[in-house]
């Protein structure tokens, strides 16, 4: 996961990265490394659910021209915890 974080004095760049090589994980997900001053944010998924395939536009495309195509769409809901 990328996360970015502008404010009017920077521009800080996370990224995030799961255990695991599918991305499938709730709870917090484990820094890489930040760019900004201090410490920072954590990312918590908080949910996922499968949702319809038209949901993620170009999705079927990419598909139609990959290897493999065992893809699902979900809908993600995370929190950005910053102290």
């Amino acid at each position: 996961y990328y996360l970015d974080v502008l404010t009017p004095d920077s521009v800080n760049h996370g990224v995030y990265e799961t255990p695991n090589n599918t991305g499938l994980i709730t709870g917090w997900i484990p820094l890489k490394s930040w760019t900004g001053p201090g410490p920072a944010p954590s990312l918590k998924v908080i949910s996922m659910t499968a949702i319809s395939q038209s949901s993620c536009p170009g999705l079927a495309e990419y598909d139609s021209r990959a290897q493999r195509t065992m893809w699902t769409c979900y809908e993600i809901r995370m929190e950005v915890w910053k102290e």
